[in-house]
């Protein structure tokens, strides 16, 4: 999209609303979205900086969302069934995919100390690390932007984890939750995790991505009663348009919801 044709020539002042509403005539939802927070973002930072008085992005466009069709949502029995699938030293990573909403970087990311199992305040887990599958050679590095933070733990899901943690991971705080049986200082290789994964996923769903799992952690979130703000947390989304949204987000919350969530999950952790 050009935008010389109408607003190129002319200085920020020039600008006005029905300038911006030429440039998004006519174009898809998702590219009248893109125009409008570039645009946001540029007159919000001249106002900003004392050069223009107000910004004549007057409207603001809704991002598309993609919805999952039913092939790629599990439910929670199929996730059980999943995580049995799996070799016992990889079924913890079902979970913390389908109840805490973790993405596999921040999967093989966790290490021994980021799980506070007897929190005062309740289980929590700490996200503050990835593991960097795409380079080369494979490291930690920071988690992606807006994602670090900690999570409530359900109850139901701190004897899976415990256990694990006895079992799989080593006695040193940075231990890998999720160890190489080749080097227990590193993380399972990605190419391990994902043919034990294709594997316990042909057997149970087939054509469903472990990133879907996450899709089974803010869904039962939501039915707890959690706000538009409250599921962003959870899964730490964020873009232009939501960088403050967290503010409001408080642990208690985050607690009282993650609650609701372990009387669904109790069910299939026996």
């Amino acid at each position: 999209m050009h935008v010389l044709p109408i607003i190129g020539g002319r200085t920020l002042s020039d600008v006005t609303a029905e300038h911006v509403e030429g440039l998004t005539a006519g174009k898809t939802d998702a590219t009248k979205y893109a125009i409008s927070r570039t645009l946001s973002s540029m007159f919000g930072a001249a106002v900003k900086a004392g050069k223009l008085a107000e910004s004549p992005v007057t409207v603001r466009f809704a991002k598309t969302v993609r919805t999952k069709d039913d092939a790629s949502i599990a439910e929670l029995d199929e996730v059980a069934a999943l995580a049995a699938a799996m070799p016992e030293r990889l079924r913890v990573s079902v979970w913390l995919a389908a109840i805490m909403a973790l993405r596999i970087g921040e999967v093989l990311g966790l290490q021994r100390r980021d799980l506070d199992l007897d929190a005062e305040d309740g289980p929590v887990l700490h996200i503050r690390r990835q593991w960097l599958i795409k380079a080369s050679p494979p490291r930690y590095a920071d988690p992606k932007a807006g994602s670090a933070g900690k999570l409530a733990i359900p109850a139901s899901l701190v004897p899976v984890l415990r256990a694990h943690l006895d079992r799989f991971t080593g006695p040193d705080p940075e231990s890998p939750v999720l160890p190489s049986t080749i080097d227990k200082r590193a993380p399972v290789s990605q190419t391990t995790f994902d043919k034990a994964w294709r594997a316990a996923r042909d057997q149970v769903k087939p054509g469903l991505h472990y990133h879907d799992l996450r899709a089974v952690a803010l869904t039962l979130y939501n039915r707890g009663g959690a706000t538009a703000e409250e599921l962003m947390r959870r899964g730490r989304h964020t873009d232009l348009d939501t960088a403050t949204v967290y503010q409001g987000v408080t642990a208690a919350r985050d607690r009282t919801l993650t609650a609701r969530l372990d009387e669904a999950l109790r069910e299939v952790i026996k």
